[in-house]
C-alpha cells in the first residue's frame, strides 16, 4: 500500500494538487494570524510554520517526528520568527511548549493520535482561557483506500461531533478538490500569477463529500469571511503535474531501490559472516575429531601390542605342555589323583624334606 503520509519539502514546493491543499490552509491560518504568537502543533517538516512566520509575530513548531524538526531546522534556519521543537501533541499541551500562544494551529494531526481524547480536552481548556484553535480533519469517506497511519476515521458527522466538543463561537469550514480547463492559443498566454475564474462544484457539493473539515473556535466570522476572500485559487496545467509527479515518483523509486539495495547488501554481508562462522565452528569440530582420532588410534596400537604379548605368553604355555616331561608329570599327577591317600602321603613327605624357607 503506497499512502504519502507526510509531505516532503520537494513535494510542497511541486505543482501539485496535495501540496497546495496543504498550502491553501496554512495561507488561511497565516490570514487570521498577522501579529499573533502562534503553536503549529503537528508541524511536518515545517513549511507551514514558515508560511504561518510571513505573518505572525512568532511561531512554534512542534512534531514528534525527530528527522521531520531536524529537516525544518535546516530548511527554515534563516527565518527568524519560527523555532522547532521534538514534542509529541499531548506533551507540547501538558508541558506549554511555546509559552502563552494567541493561537494553535493543528492540520492532519488528530486522525494520528492513540490519545485523541485527551489531546481535545487540552485544547478545549485553552479555548476557553481564549487562546483561538484551527484545525483540520482528512475526510474519509473520500479516500480510494484505507490509510495505515490513521488511528481515527472523521466523516462528516464525526467532524461535527469533534467539533461540538470546543466552545463557541465554532465555525466549519470545508474544503474540496477542484479542477479546472482553459483555452489558449499558445502556453505563453498561460497565467503565472492569477487568473480570475467562476468555480461550480459538480456533482458532490455538500458537505458530506468535502476532502477535508477545518473548525475554528474562538474567530469572529467577519475575519474568517475576509481571510477566505483573500485566499487564491493556485492550479497547474495538468500536463505539468502529472510530468511532475511522474518526476516525484522517480525519486522516490530511486530511494526505494536504493534502500532495497542496501538491505540486501547488508542481509548477504550478515549471511556471509555467519556462513563464516558457521565453517569456523565446523573447522574447530573437525579438529576435535581429528585429535579424537589418533587418540584411539594410539589406543588400538597399545591394545594391539598387549594382545601379541599375551598370544606369545599363550605359544609359549602351549609349547611346554608339548614337552615329554610336561607329559611325564601330568600322568603322575593323573595317577597320584586315582589314589588320594597316596597323594597325601607323598605332600606329607615333601613337608619334611623340603628345606626351610628363610625370610
Amino acid at each position: 500500500m503506497d499512502v504519502q503520509e507526510r509531505l516532503s519539502l520537494e513535494t510542497v514546493a511541486s505543482d501539485s494538487l496535495i501540496a497546495s491543499e496543504h498550502v491553501l490552509r496554512y495561507e488561511l491560518a497565516a490570514s487570521l494570524c498577522a501579529g499573533k504568537k502562534v503553536l503549529d502543533l503537528g508541524c511536518g517538516t515545517g513549511y507551514g510554520s514558515a508560511i504561518l512566520a510571513r505573518s505572525a509575530r512568532e511561531v512554534v513548531g512542534v512534531d514528534i517526528d525527530e528527522a521531520a524538526i531536524g529537516a525544518a531546522r535546516d530548511a527554515f534556519s534563516a527565518v527568524s520568527n519560527v523555532e522547532f521543537a521534538a514534542v509529541d501533541a499531548l506533551h507540547a499541551l501538558d508541558r506549554g511548549i511555546g509559552g502563552s500562544v494567541d493561537v494553535i494551529v493543528c492540520f492532519e494531526v488528530l486522525e494520528h493520535l492513540a490519545q485523541l481524547d485527551a489531546v481535545v480536552s487540552r485544547l478545549a481548556t485553552r479555548a476557553e482561557t481564549g487562546t483561538a484553535l484551527i484545525f483540520s480533519v482528512p475526510n474519509s469517506r473520500t479516500f480510494e483506500e484505507d490509510n495505515p497511519y490513521h488511528v481515527t476515521d472523521f466523516d462528516y458527522y464525526a467532524f461535527q461531533k469533534l467539533l461540538a466538543a470546543f466552545p463557541e463561537p465554532r465555525i466549519a469550514l470545508f474544503q474540496f478538490h477542484a479542477e479546472g480547463s482553459v483555452i489558449v492559443e499558445s502556453p505563453d498566454e498561460l497565467p503565472r500569477d492569477q487568473i480570475q475564474a467562476e468555480m461550480r462544484l459538480a456533482e458532490h457539493g455538500e458537505p458530506e463529500y468535502a476532502n477535508h473539515f477545518l473548525g475554528l473556535v474562538g474567530w469572529d466570522r467577519e475575519a474568517v469571511e475576509a481571510a477566505r476572500a483573500r485566499l487564491r485559487f493556485s492550479v497547474a496545467p495538468t500536463y505539468n503535474r502529472y510530468i511532475r509527479a511522474i518526476e516525484l515518483s522517480n525519486r522516490r523509486l530511486w530511494r526505494e531501490n536504493a534502500r532495497l539495495a542496501a538491505r540486501h547488501i547488508g542481509s548477504a554481508r550478515s549471511g556471509a559472516a555467519s556462513m563464516q562462522a558457521t565453517i569456523k565452528e565446523l573447522r574447530e569440530e573437525v579438529a576435535e575429531l581429528q585429535e579424537r582420532l589418533a587418540q584411539l588410534r594410539s589406543d588400538l596400537a597399545r591394545r594391539q601390542e598387549e594382545l601379541q604379548q599375551v598370544q606369545g605368553e599363550r605359544d609359549r604355555a602351549l609349547a611346554l605342555l608339548a614337552t615329554p616331561r610336561h607329559r611325564a608329570v601330568e600322568t603322575l599327577r593323573k595317577r597320584l589323583a586315582q589314589h588320594g591317600w597316596l597323594l597325601r602321603l607323598v605332600r606329607a613327605l615333601w613337608g619334611l624334606v623340603r628345606p626351610p624357607r628363610i625370610d
